[in-house]
């Protein structure tokens, strides 16, 4: 038996819906010389190759704010900082719009071990918008989970309880990364539903235990 005291835990995933187009009857829009705007659109792409501070904003909204996940504080300083430089190069209307997030998220410390058959320490960190383990850790049988073959996981996570799930990759995918997401949105609701009690997968794969 394989057991492991982990802190990632079953995530709810947010999926969108579909978007829709339809062709209309209006006439092309006019190109820069035809509508005037050329030599603005000149001037402006001149300023960017001559006297660009693309690399100072990257600096200034990657290292000095950093990460910027949806609904955190650093979120909020990126906004204010972005409407800050608009309204300081010129531009007008610069302002803010509220909107519904429906939860934050800001990711903690994350640990792993492997107990048996050998104690082995994992690389883990927390998948974006997850829950968190008990505050002492959740430590469970280990059951692999073959993401390639979630359609028919799905089916057996009745079997999941007081569990933890490790993702692998095996074999060739049958479904297109898109149904492959979907689906493994379903799965995971099913399986916390079920009493998994956490989920280890994403880049270390199939290999993630050896």
């Amino acid at each position: 038996m394989r057991r492991l005291l982990a802190w990632v835990v079953a995530p709810g995933f947010c999926l969108g819906g579909a978007w829709t187009a339809r062709a209309d009857n209006r006439p092309a829009p006019k190109g820069p010389e035809e509508d005037g705007t050329k030599p603005a659109l000149v001037k402006i792409a001149g300023e960017g190759m001559m006297d660009s501070h693309a690399f100072q904003y990257l600096t200034e909204l990657s290292d000095d704010i950093g990460a910027r996940v949806t609904g955190t504080p650093s979120e909020r300083k990126a906004q204010d900082w972005g409407a800050g430089k608009m309204k300081a190069i010129g531009l007008e209307n610069v302002h803010k719009e509220k909107y519904q997030l429906w939860r934050g998220w800001t990711r903690g410390t994350a640990q792993g071990e492997l107990l048996e058959p050998i104690r082995k320490p994992l690389h883990v960190d927390a998948l974006g918008w997850t829950g968190s383990t008990p505050a002492a850790g959740a430590e469970g049988e280990v059951v692999a989970v073959n993401l390639f073959n979630i359609e028919e996981e799905v089916k057996h996570t009745s079997q999941l309880s007081k569990k933890i799930v490790l993702v692998v990759m095996k074999g060739e995918p049958k479904k297109s990364g898109d149904v492959l997401f979907a689906i493994f949105g379903d799965f995971l609701r099913a399986a916390s539903k079920a009493g998994a009690i956490a989920v280890i997968g994403g880049q270390g794969g199939s290999k993630a235990l050896e």
